[in-house]
């Protein structure tokens, strides 16, 4: 008897200190092996020239991501990413005075935001956490995650993205594309039908210099466009994916998060996007449950502990 009252300590003991441990939700493609694929359009197979209207199914891991307004209702805000069937990836500028998970919806395998078909999800939030780094005033660190109350099912509408992985050479053979409710000019009226657009990631010295954004670009930073302008993200297209077409892999990956601009689509001004790559740690600390709850599951260790060595010592003596 007292051999097994130590055997469940530890067993509970386990559990608390080692959430990945706990049945749930994996880290990227959930409960499948699969991400990045976009089951009824395929690869690309042609550049889009200019923005256009998407195709549902197009980007099957973009969010619309909802805010209650109390006179007027949920309104479109900001874009997000599925990088796994209970959590999405946005800007962290999207939720300035705007942190009470209640009030957020995430929509999912939506196209047209005033049609709802069979394959939009709707999902609730139930945590926001914003990347402790973020400053507002210079944009750097620009990144949340988003937990929803409850897995969103995958369909062909609805996937997770490649989070990605160590690409050396962030030039390499790829098409990139960034997709949202956005407006289309600066000041102009956000679009009802989602968007997608192929960029050129520009080269970072070119983008930083003077006349362009001057210095103020940072390591976390993917300056993406074309040097004339034209063809840029807007409002409302924040906290979208940034979705390169990784040729050698076969699958899309999540090269950043759309973050800002200086007016929309003009020329030396192309949009700006955090660089997922370099907060892949932030994010799977998060996932696997490594972030400030710990000390909260520290409190409950020292808890369940002092248990335990109550009940041994009642057996004992």
């Amino acid at each position: 008897m007292r051999r097994r009252m130590c055997g469940l300590c530890s067993a509970l003991l386990l559990l608390i200190c080692n959430p990945a441990a706990v049945p749930g939700s994996s880290l990227f493609g959930s409960d499948t092996a699969e991400c990045g694929i976009r089951p009824i359009r395929g690869i690309p197979d042609s550049r889009i020239v200019g923005g256009q209207n998407a195709k549902p199914g197009a980007w099957p891991w973009q969010v619309s991501l909802q805010y209650l307004i109390l006179s007027s209702g949920y309104i479109h805000l900001c874009g997000g990413t599925v990088i796994n069937n209970s959590w999405v990836l946005t800007a962290a500028h999207c939720f300035l005075e705007r942190t009470y998970p209640l009030r957020w919806r995430a929509v999912f395998g939506i196209v047209n935001l005033r049609q709802r078909t069979r394959s939009v999800k709707i999902k609730r939030i139930k945590r926001i956490i914003v990347n402790p780094k973020y400053s507002n005033l210079t944009m750097d660190n620009d990144i949340t995650l988003l937990q929803l109350k409850s897995p969103v099912t995958y369909s062909d509408y609805i996937q997770p993205i490649c989070l990605q992985h160590n690409f050396t050479d962030i030039n390499l053979d790829k098409q990139c594309f960034v997709s949202g409710w956005g407006s289309r000019s600066h000041g102009g009226q956000e679009s009802q039908i989602l968007q997608e657009a192929q960029l050129k990631i520009l080269p970072f010295t070119v983008c930083n210099k003077t006349g362009w954004y001057n210095g103020m670009l940072t390591s976390n930073m993917i300056c993406a466009g074309y040097e004339t302008g034209g063809i840029d993200t807007c409002q409302g297209d924040s906290g979208g994916p940034f979705s390169c077409f990784i040729r050698k892999q076969k699958k899309f990956y999540l090269m950043g998060i759309t973050s800002f601009g200086f007016g929309c689509g003009h020329p030396r001004f192309p949009g700006i996007y955090l660089r997922a790559a370099n907060y892949k740690d932030w994010i799977e600390n998060i996932l696997h449950g490594n972030d400030n709850n710990f000390k909260h599951i520290t409190f409950y260790v020292h808890i369940l502990t002092a248990v335990c060595w109550v009940v041994i010592l009642e057996f004992l003596f």
